[in-house]
């Protein structure tokens, strides 16, 4: 059986349908996020703070968010700017700054784990 050109250059047919569900997932947890004044970016980097258990430098959290480190500086300055996160000095290494998340940013974290779009309807 032989295929065209044409049919072979055709990406998969469920692909435009993920690409879909993950645009409507988005729009609907950025709502949901929007609800408790954080961002999706900003989420995503409370949730991976939280989820360490410890100081990371913003090299360190680029790395883990596969992001750009001036990418991550400026999410970073934004959320210290809304109090969410601070940096420190790092004891060990002073030319270090790692960053830390707040009373407000913990609280935020919290807010942004409820997922309101995935619970049954009542």
């Amino acid at each position: 059986m032989s295929t065209t050109s044409k049919e072979r250059s055709l990406p998969d047919p469920d692909y435009g349908i993920w690409i879909l569900l993950d645009m409507v997932h988005r729009a609907v947890r950025e709502q949901e996020l929007r609800e408790h004044g954080v961002l999706l970016m900003q989420s995503t980097v409370l949730n991976s703070l939280v989820a360490s258990g410890e100081l990371m430098t913003p090299a360190e959290l680029a790395r883990k968010l596969r992001r750009r480190p001036h990418s991550v500086s400026t999410i970073l300055s934004r959320m210290g700017e809304a109090g969410l996160v601070r940096k420190v000095e790092d004891p060990q290494r002073r030319s270090w700054i790692r960053v830390a998340v707040t009373a407000s940013g913990k609280k935020a974290h919290v807010l942004s784990t409820r997922r309101e779009s995935i619970r049954p309807a009542q």
